[in-house]
């Protein structure tokens, strides 16, 4: 239904689909307009609310993340601590190993042994 004002009267015209119209009382064209503005505040305030809603998960997403991204820089610092400890003992163990072949190499063998030597 479309509304229009006649050119001749200025009175509110109300047409059908067919294209034939009728003159609408004012009081009637009031009320329909303030439907068609409350509808439109209405939809106005749903956007709204859903903006918000939207802005406040997206806020909470964005804290989930940056907890997650400090989780994972403090995984990766400890994950570098743990591969210089693991590189540490490594190098000790390197060492000692060669330290065990140097005595083993510098023990007297078999016969050569002194009689009290119980290694």
């Amino acid at each position: 239904v479309e509304i229009e004002s006649e050119n001749s009267s200025c009175l509110p015209v109300e047409k059908n689909e067919s294209g034939i119209g009728k003159v609408v009382p004012m009081q009637e064209l009031v009320e329909k307009k303030r439907a068609l503005l409350i509808e439109r505040k209405a939809k106005i305030a749903e956007s709204r609310k859903f903006i918000v809603d939207t802005a406040k998960a997206l806020k909470e997403q964005r804290e989930i993340c940056d907890r997650g991204r400090k989780r994972v820089l403090d995984l990766e610092k400890q994950r570098d601590s743990l591969e210089r400890l693991l590189l540490q003992a490594s190098q000790k163990l390197v060492y000692a190993r060669k330290r065990v072949t140097e005595a083993n190499a510098a023990r007297p063998r078999g016969s050569e042994r002194p009689a009290n030597d119980f290694f």
